[in-house]
Order: C-alpha cells, then structure tokens, then sequence
C-alpha cells in the first residue's frame, strides 16, 4: 500500500471517528497531521470526507479545527461546503449553535466560510430545506438558512448582524432566495414582522429593494416586491404578535410597530418614485413566496473587516451609513455597524 493509501485509509478512520462524536486530543491529532501530510485540494473523495468533519465540527462548535481546515493550504482550495446529499452543513451549524458567549467568534468564522467559497468560486445551496433543530428554537424544517438565522435571532434576542451578514455577502446576495420555502411556514419577512423586530424587516425589505433596482427586473418583479410590501403593511397594521415579547412595554411594543409601518410605508412610496408599475396586473397573479432570487448590497471592505476584530458591535441609524442618494442601495447596512 502506497504512502498516498495509507493516509486515505487513516483519513477515512479519522473521519468515522470524528462524526460518531468520538473526538479527542488524539483524533484532532490524527486529522490534523493527515491534512498536512498531502496536498489534497484536488482528491475529491477526500475534501468531501473533509467538509463533513467542517459540518461536525461546527455541530460540536469545535472552532479551532474549522479554523484549521478553512486555514490550512492543504485542503482550503478544495474542501467542500456543503454536503450537497444533506441538509446540513457548516453554516447551518455555525447559526443554530451562536449565543451571546460566542457571537464574535462566530460571526468571524461565518465570513471565513462565505470568503473561501467567494474566493474558491464554490457554490453553496443557500435554498435547500434545512432540518435543524436548535435550542429554544422551534422546528425550521423545511425552511432555508435564512429562516433558521430568524428563529435563532428571534429566540434568543440577538441583534440583524447574522442575518445581514448571511444575505448581504457577495457570494450570497444573487443566489440567495429569502422568500423560498418548502412547508406552509411564513416568509422571513413575516417572521421579522410577527416578531416586532425592526432591523431584521429593515435588512430584508432592503435585501428584496437593492437588488431590485441594480438588477432592473421587469415590471412584474416590481410588482411582486410591491404586493410583499402591500402584505407586509397589513399584516404590521392588524396583526399580534406570535412571540413573547413580555420584556418589553406597551409603549415599547406600539413605538416599533409604528417604526415598521412608517418604515413600510417610505419604502411603498421609495419604490412608486423609481419605477413604473403596471396597476392593471391581478395582485392574485402574484405570488408572495415567490422562488425569484432577490440578492442584496455589496459589503463593503471595512464592513467585512469589522468581523474580523473583537471591537464592539453597537447601533447606529441608517443615514449614518450613507454617502450620497446615488449610492444608497450599495451603502445601506440597517441595524448594525461596526467601529
């Protein structure tokens, strides 16, 4: 047996025993001196092997070996992302296990995840049914990555930052779909808005208006954005909330609601003034989970590497981010920035 078999065989052996959860000293050992022994980049039997201790080891939130296998020269070019056979992969794992303990870390290793595939040209299926089961969340089965950032956000009261971080990178914004699901669960926009949560309606209306507009889609697309618009105004106006929102006061609840619907109403005029919409369409023609693919803005460099430092995440409003009308879908980052 060749020097190369043998290590095919031990990689296999590594691999079994980290995924039945048998990890130890030794395993990571065995994995790590395995990886650096061979250029596996272009052995795709064994990047798969790979990607799946990255999935397991996100499942285990082991970081430190996601930051070796996304680091290490010998597998990063070649690693898969997503197990494309099954429903999970590292960035489902990454978001149903961030908690306010580990919310940097993992924000750094979500954008070291979403820059090798931008980097590599890898594709991940960000519209695949995902079948996680988090703690405090309820079940997101049959629902996308983006569904599943909401229920994690929503249950355990963090900030827009994952989401828009998850359909606002490059490698994301044109392939991801937010209104894609496969059950009869509601849209991430109607989530946000069940949930009173204004920043994460703000990054996703702004998520569906950008690149409506830098795409130029044709009228019915336009359309369609304005009749979610329609619904989501509705449903903000009539609506109670399906969460507990206990901590929070009535004047609390009725300021942020109001906030949504002024927010709504801006982005319904917003769209009258940059397009041409034919009225005469039926609003029943249109379907509001529609599987178009709306993309979003551009991060920019200081954006990204504002995820790589340990500085504080605090507020800011949206006219703080903005340079000039002509670029606002491009600069636009709602909620969040860092300093």
């Amino acid at each position: 047996m060749s020097f190369l078999q043998k290590s095919r065989k031990q990689l296999e052996s590594a691999h079994d025993a980290y995924l039945s959860r048998r990890s130890n000293p030794k395993t990571h050992d065995m994995i790590t001196s395995i990886v650096r022994s061979h250029d596996w980049n272009g052995d795709n039997n064994a990047c798969k092997l790979l990607g799946q201790i990255l999935a397991f080891a996100a499942e285990w939130q082991d970081y430190k070996m996601i930051e070796f296998l996304l680091n290490s020269e010998h597998c990063q070019v070649g690693i898969q992302l997503d197990n494309h056979t099954q429903d999970y992969n590292v960035l489902s794992g990454l978001i149903k296990n961030i908690d306010h303990n580990t919310i940097n870390q993992t924000y750094q290793l979500i954008t070291s995840v979403l820059f090798n595939a931008y980097t590599y040209r890898k594709n991940i299926d960000f519209n695949k049914p995902i079948h996680e089961y988090a703690q405090g969340v309820t079940s997101t089965s049959g629902g996308t990555l983006a569904h599943l950032c909401l229920h994690v956000i929503i249950a355990r009261h963090l900030d827009a930052t994952l989401l828009s971080l998850l359909i606002n990178h490059k490698i994301c914004r044109d392939d991801i779909d937010i209104n894609r699901h496969d059950t009869n669960e509601n849209s991430p926009l109607m989530i946000a808005i069940y949930a009173e949560d204004l920043n994460c309606t703000k990054c996703i209306i702004n998520h569906m208006q950008s690149n409506l507009r830098r795409h130029r889609y044709p009228d019915d697309q336009t359309l369609r954005v304005k009749n979610i618009l329609q619904k989501a105004k509705r449903m903000a106006e009539s609506t109670q909330s399906q969460y507990d929102l206990s901590e929070r006061s009535g004047g609390e609840k009725a300021s942020i609601r109001n906030e949504i619907e002024a927010f709504i109403n801006s982005q319904l005029i917003d769209l009258s003034f940059h397009t041409d919409v034919d009225e005469s369409k039926s609003i029943s023609d249109i379907s509001f989970e529609s599987n178009s693919q709306f993309g979003d803005i551009d991060m920019t460099e200081d954006y990204l590497e504002g995820f790589q430092s340990d500085e504080k995440c605090v507020s800011t409003t949206a006219n703080e981010t903005l340079s000039d009308d002509d670029t606002k879908e491009e600069q636009m980052f709602y909620g969040r920035t860092f300093k």
